[in-house]
């Protein structure tokens, strides 16, 4: 187990993510196949270049979630997180994407 993350849990995210695509890039600029903001990809000493390759999204998310996993130790607010930001964890009513995403995972 990568840094302490089931690697179920990751795989599970990759899929819903990208379906797997290792090359893909979203309208707001995540990519690779777990869907990594280039800044949240550079925090895990992982860069942008690297991160249009399975092997640095998949290192760059898996750091991520295990970042994630030890700051709120919930699955639910770390797919919050994950998906919306840490900064959606404070809201009051989610985005409506981010409630499917949860649905998806549990």
């Amino acid at each position: 187990i990568a840094h302490d993350v089931d690697p179920a849990l990751a795989l599970s995210i990759a899929r819903v993510e990208s379906g797997g695509n290792c090359g893909v890039k979203s309208r707001k600029g995540a990519r690779g196949v777990m869907q990594v903001m280039p800044g949240t990809a550079k925090k895990h000493g992982v860069s942008t270049r690297q991160l249009g390759t399975c092997d640095g999204s998949a290192k760059a998310g898996v750091r991520e979630l295990a970042y994630l996993l030890k700051k709120y130790k919930n699955k639910k607010l770390v797919l919050v997180a994950y998906n919306c930001g840490e900064g959606c964890i404070k809201r009051k009513r989610l985005p409506k994407e981010t409630r499917n995403y949860i649905k998806k995972l549990r």
